[in-house]
Order: structure tokens, then C-alpha cells, then sequence
């Protein structure tokens, strides 16, 4: 069955029995913790918990630029768009909470794929506590878009931004560098994000954090840009994924994992407490050149390091 059969009000409907689960001994729909008002209202109510900050984030996927259907199944989908969300709420240190979902969808897309796509972004949400609560729905001419507004909570205490990194701390990376590079395998479709990581770095004292979806190069230099500091990579100790080149752990991305940095004398316990969920690894030190970044070659010499990434424009 294609849209064009059910229109918008009988999407939301079917969006609705999905997003929400079923219906509970009483009667009433699941609708998540802290959410009073969800999807059916003009507007979702939510309930933040006390002392503790709200943090957005929001990202958006269009087809034939970020994706293309003919490798991605709407499951795949659905968890992707999710999950490139959920890692930016990672690298903050919150706890992801909320959805937004706005979805662009051609007037031939089939009914079915759409439920697809919601299972695949539930499967991963459910991992993560995420509830659903709102969006909207329009037709797309000829493309389909995805638009994913996501709320967290985070202790004021707690939160880590880009900026804050000093001289003389040690940079990591959580997981490997360049697996997703590649394209169409399982790390590229469906991204593991980070989010039980990025509470355990927050803990441990990072002064800054970010996520590596735009390759660790381009990463590493939005981090040092908002620390007013620069940064010296080690070739040899850059985690790559199996039989990813160098230039693939540098500039691939796609990899969400999260880059920070901490003091010295806190980077052994973090490592060792994220041992569990995902290895973290020295990769280099946050030096006082600001701006300047600098890859220290398996051979010993020095030279800076090229920034590169995907550019929409």
C-alpha cells in the first residue's frame, strides 16, 4: 500500500501504534519516562528531571547525499538517524531521552517501509531509554529526508563541550578509526553510538569531548579550534579498524566514535572503567600552537596534519 492510499492522518496513526508501543492492561499507551504529552497533541509536554540540563541536538539525512536506498533497507535507516543523533547527545555526556522525527516521503513510498524504518529507529532508541514523541509528516517530490530533533538531560556538572581542553592533555579515541569508511558493511548502516561511553568520560574528568562522525582530522580540529589550543597525533597509536589505511582512520568518518581529552593522571581510570563497552587509546597531546596540528609519522618525522572531510557545499 502506498502513501497516497492512507494519507497523512492514517500515517500517523500507524507511526503511532509503532512509536508508542502497545497499549498497556489499562488501557493507556506507553508514552516513555518524563513525557506527559506525546504524539497526538500539537505539541509533546516533557518532564526534566531535577537539576539537570536540557540538551538538543539535531541532524538531517537526505536521500542520494547521505544515503541511498538501493544498500539501505528502511531499517537501516531508521537506526541511522537515530543513531547519528544519539552520538552527538553522547559526546555532551547526557542521557538521551527524546525524539523529534520529521520524515519528507514521496507519495509512492509503501506503508510498510515507513513502519520499517520507525522498527529500526526504535530497535536502536530502545537501547538508549529514547522515547518518540512528536514530528511531522510531509510529501517530497521526487527525494525522501529524515529530520531528527533529539532532547537529553545532563548535570550541569557533568556536561563536556568542545572547548575546554588544556595543554598537556592526553587525546583518545573510544573503539576504531576508518571501519565505516568503506561503506555498505554492518559499522556504516548501523552505527553503535557511544552514549554509555560518553557518561562514563564525563564522569572521569574529560575537558572536552566531540564525536568523529566527520573523520578524526576534522574532529580534532573543531575540538582544538574551541579550546584556542593545538593538537600532535601519533601515527602509531591512531586505533585503525581492520584493514583500514591510515588516511581512512584519519579522514573517513562515519565511525561516531568520540574523541576527547582528559589529563594525565585521569586517562588510566577511564580507560579502564570504559573497558568494559569499548577500548579507548592514547593518541596524541593537546600542545599550546593554537591551530596547529601535527602528525608525529612512524618513522619520526613531523608534519602537519591535513584536515579533511565531507563538504555539503
Amino acid at each position: 500500500m502506498e502513501l497516497s492510499k492512507i494519507g497523512e492522518l492514517g500515517l500517523i496513526e500507524r507511526v503511532k501504534d509503532q512509536a508508542c508501543g502497545e497499549r498497556s492492561r489499562a488501557g493507556a499507551r506507553g508514552k516513555g519516562q518524563g513525557v506527559l504529552a506525546g504524539i497526538g497533541d500539537d505539541a509533546a509536554v516533557l518532564r526534566l528531571s531535577k537539576g539537570k540540563l536540557l540538551v538538543a541536538a539535531a541532524d538531517t539525512l537526505v536521500e542520494k547525499i547521505h544515503f541511498d536506498l538501493s544498500y539501505y533497507s528502511y531499517f537501516d535507516l531508521g537506526w541511522k538517524s537515530l543513531a547519528v543523533n544519539l552520538s552527538d547527545i553522547a559526546a555532551m555526556g547526557a542521557d538521551p531521552k527524546w525524539a523529534l522525527v520529521s520524515i519528507g516521503l514521496p507519495k509512492r513510498t509503501k506503508v510498510k517501509n515507513i513502519i520499517r524504518f520507525y522498527k529500526g529507529m526504535k530497535a536502536l532508541g530502545g537501547k538508549y531509554g529514547v522515547s518518540i514523541v512528536g514530528g511531522d509528516t510531509v510529501s517530497s517530490p521526487n527525494r525522501l529526508y529524515v529530520s531528527i530533533t533529539l532532547l537529553g538531560e545532563v548535570l550541569r556538572k557533568r556536561m563536556v563541550l568542545r572547548k575546554g581542553a588544556k595543554e598537556g592533555d592526553l587525546i583518545l579515541a573510544t573503539g576504531s578509526l576508518g571501519g565505516a569508511f568503506p561503506g555498505r558493511n554492518i559499522k556504516h548502516l548501523r552505527p553503535e553510538p557511544r552514549v554509555r561511553e560518553g557518561r562514563i568520560i564525563a564522569n572521569g574528568g574529560a575537558t572536552s569531548m566531540i564525536d568523529s562522525s566527520d573523520g578524526l582530522s576534522r574532529s580534532l580540529a573543531e575540538l582544538c579550534k574551541a579550546s584556542g589550543k593545538g593538537g600532535l597525533l601519533f601515527e602509531g597509536l591512531i586505533p585503525r579498524a581492520k584493514k583500514a589505511s591510515l588516511k581512512e582512520a584519519l579522514h573517513g568518518g562515519e565511525d561516531y566514535e568520540l574523541v576527547f581529552t582528559c589529563p594525565k593522571r585521569r586517562a588510566g581510570a577511564i580507560i579502564r572503567k570504559l573497558a568494559g563497552l569499548s577500548k579507548a587509546s592514547v593518541i596524541g597531546r593537546i600542545t599550546n600552537n593554537r591551530g596547529r596540528l601535527v602528525l608525529s609519522c612512524a618513522d619520526g618525522k613531523e608534519k602537519e596534519l591535513e584536515i579533511r572531510s565531507f563538504k555539503h557545499f
